[in-house]
């Protein structure tokens, strides 16, 4: 054994060692931090969660089991932020991981870091259109809509029947102005129950091309489709419709129903003023113009609540895909 091989054997035979920690007070303490957690107490959950990693900061089936239950139980995209980076920063390599890390850096609007994660995914399971998806759901939220294009058109590739890839892509299309094409994906997400905005959006692709009598039809099919969002969304895109060719008493009550349905949007005021103008009710149009500067300053959170709703579609489908997996990056 060499000089230096024998100090620093020494070196390290006369240092304290670490004890390992202990999994059953480890697991214990996970546990009262998940029912900090259920009962309100965010801020103290995290805080505990964040200690228990930092007593094993090694331990990747930790980072992720702690990263999944936030997620897939609580829907808590942003406390799950720090479990999902140590997770990125540990190692993730197994589909079904890579897939929660980058989506949780999807939703808190990091999706330079997401798309770092999915790219690494897409090179590591080429045939898995999930990590396609995601990369192209990041490369979008970067606007980078024609490399998201490229993404996208992977993923369809993989799995052409999907509704979800199908929606995203007319998604896509549709930022690029792309809307024939946009209308053709939205058709087929529809026929599919890809997700509850496509009939919405498929309207107003209608609308974009001059195709009034079809979008006219399929936006009055959306009033009752899905939930509360899209009926919103739908009253919404029909009101403006009926608005722009003239037809403000058409558009009155929509956009009425519009604004009591959703009382933060910008957009609904604006556009009820535009009606009640078009029909001579200054007073009442003055009322709305009013609410809708009060409101411009506001954050609008549908962009989110779309999002949130893709990316657990996109959690949800891969689980129904992947078999049951134990621990492991």
């Amino acid at each position: 054994m060499s000089v230096l091989r024998v100090l620093t054997f020494a070196i390290a035979s006369a240092l304290p060692q670490e004890a390992p920690p202990d999994n059953a007070l480890l697991n214990a303490r996970w546990q009262a931090a998940q029912q900090m957690h259920v009962a309100g107490e965010v801020a103290a959950a995290r805080t505990e969660m964040e200690a228990v990693l930092a007593s094993d900061p090694r331990n990747l089936d930790l980072a992720l089991s702690m990263t999944r239950w936030l997620v897939e139980v609580r829907s808590d995209f942003a406390t799950a932020l720090p479990f999902a980076r140590r997770a990125q920063e540990l190692g993730v390599e197994k589909q079904d991981a890579i897939n929660l890390v980058g989506s949780v850096f999807t939703m808190n609007g990091e999706a330079d870091q997401s798309e770092r994660v999915f790219a690494a995914g897409c090179e590591r399971h080429p045939s898995e259109y999930v990590m396609w998806f995601g990369l192209g759901v990041a490369r979008a939220q970067l606007m980078r809509y024609l490399d998201a294009k490229v993404a996208f058109a992977e993923a369809l590739k993989l799995s052409p029947d999907n509704g979800l890839v199908l929606f995203s892509t007319g998604e896509n299309f549709a930022n690029l102005r792309e809307y024939a094409v946009a209308e053709r994906a939205f058709a087929l997400a529809v026929k599919l129950k890809g997700h509850d905005d496509a009939m919405w959006r498929l309207g107003e692709m209608l609308a974009l091309q001059g195709k009034d009598e079809l979008a006219e039809k399929i936006l009055t099919q959306a009033l009752t489709n899905g939930g509360k969002s899209p009926r919103f969304q739908a009253a919404l895109q029909l009101g403006m419709f009926l608005v722009e060719r003239d037809r403000a008493a058409g558009a009155l009550p929509l956009l009425t129903q519009a604004t009591e349905e959703r009382p933060t949007s910008r957009e609904a005021w604006r556009w009820l003023a535009r009606a009640q103008r078009s029909l001579g009710k200054h007073d009442t149009a003055a009322r709305s113009l009013k609410k809708y500067q009060e409101l411009r300053a506001e954050e609008d959170h549908l962009e989110e609540e779309r999002l949130l709703g893709l990316i657990k579609a996109q959690l949800e489908g891969a689980k129904r895909k992947e078999p049951a997996s134990g621990g492991g990056g």
